[in-house]
């Protein structure tokens, strides 16, 4: 669960895949009246193996940070009759 994570920006949010790793990152950076500010953030999960990681989407609504994983959608086997001679 990610929460209290300070965002202003989407473009402060990276969302990666390598291999069969999801990284959400964010960071922070303000200066003002020099005073500096920042924060920062990672989380990465390790993926099933049945993650369609081409269709995984991110948004961020209102506060709210959501990251969708779909999973592949399971093949069912070819069956082939073999005629007996």
């Amino acid at each position: 669960m990610l929460k209290d994570i300070l965002v202003t920006s989407t473009n402060e949010v990276d969302v990666v895949v390598k291999e069969d790793t999801l990284t959400v990152s964010h960071e922070h950076k303000k200066e003002e009246d020099n005073n500096y500010f920042c924060s920062s953030f990672s989380k990465a999960w390790t993926l099933p193996n049945d993650v369609d990681v081409e269709k995984i989407t991110a948004e961020y609504n209102q506060g709210v940070f959501n990251v969708s994983i779909p999973r592949v959608q399971p093949v069912e086997p070819e069956v082939k009759k073999i005629k007996v001679k």
